[in-house]
């Protein structure tokens, strides 16, 4: 009724799963490989309003390291897991063209990332979950200023922040 565009990511992520694990197995979240289909799959979905390219897969390097933790595994009352599960990092390999690295305490503060090397120098405010946790290494390369708000759509949030562009 607004007009706003509504992008899902489910088609993408369902036709990639065969080629790599996309979701944490101790986790009910994805994984970077998971996030990365979903900011490849939303960077498709969104040329014609945004313009992002997405950055290929072979312009990071990816790392996995083992972990024994997840949500699922506190929800069963434990500390760690029996089983240990492959975490992928994603790391651009030309780092003149990353973010400002950015180190926070808590997940669900408000969080700002600043790229200077950017092409675009628009401001953009993303109201996001703990889904988008992935998501900030791959869309805080886009643009010279991402915030990130913990939480749903807000009308004096925006107008606070003053974004060129509202996700």
């Amino acid at each position: 009724e607004k007009g706003l565009a509504i992008i899902t990511v489910k088609s993408a992520l369902l036709n990639k799963k065969k080629d790599k694990q996309l979701y944490r197995k101790l986790d009910t979240h994805w994984n970077s490989h998971g996030a990365y289909e979903a900011y490849v799959a939303f960077c498709e979905a969104s040329k014609r309003e945004l313009e992002l390219n997405p950055f290929p897969r072979n312009a990071f390097e990816v790392t996995e390291k083992e972990n024994k933790g997840g949500d699922l595994i506190g929800m069963i009352g434990s500390q760690t897991a029996l089983k240990t599960d492959l975490i992928p990092s994603y790391r651009l390999k030309d780092s003149t063209l990353d973010h400002l690295p950015i180190k926070i305490a808590d997940k669900r503060a408000p969080l700002t990332t600043l790229n200077p090397h950017a092409s675009n120098h628009k401001k953009v405010l993303i109201f996001r979950d703990s889904y988008s946790q992935a998501l900030i290494q791959f869309f805080s390369l886009h643009y010279k200023e991402v915030v990130y708000i913990w939480g749903s759509y807000n009308l004096d949030t925006i107008n606070n922040e003053n974004p060129d562009i509202v996700i």
